[in-house]
């Protein structure tokens, strides 16, 4: 699923079809065989969320260090590694081509489905270190 996250890809066709063109290199990763879509699906509907975030948590703490790689780093004022940064953004889920028919119905009219991530940046980083 990070696959498909980093490549930005809308559905599991695109997922299985992009992963069959990419067998040779993914080999080299460990990925011998190719999931169907069946069992990404499968595998969706069994994972809790729980699972990214500590993907997610694990990722930032080994790489945290290289995060701030320019030469600025060891002169960072005391204060600018102490500022965060809180921001929340709203991530469309739903195309408005392929489902025109789910969500609310704002005063606009349209409907529309999302979710909304509020985020915590250290300002001397750059990425967020909580979700």
């Amino acid at each position: 699923m990070l696959y498909a996250v980093i490549r930005r890809f809308d559905s599991l066709r695109e997922i299985e079809a992009s992963m069959l063109m990419e067998a040779r290199k993914l080999c080299h990763i460990g990925i011998d065989t190719m999931p169907r879509r069946s069992t990404l699906a499968d595998a969706n509907k069994r994972r809790p969320e729980a699972v990214f975030e500590a993907i997610y948590r694990d990722l930032y703490a080994r790489n945290r260090h290289l995060l701030c790689p320019d030469s600025r780093s060891g002169k960072t004022p005391k204060w600018m590694k102490r500022l965060q940064i809180i921001d929340s953004t709203t991530i469309s889920l739903f195309s408005n081509i392929i489902f025109k028919g789910i969500g609310r119905h704002p005063k606009s009219g349209k409907k529309k489905g999302g979710i909304k991530v509020h985020t915590v940046i250290h300002a001397n980083e750059g990425v967020p270190s909580d979700i």
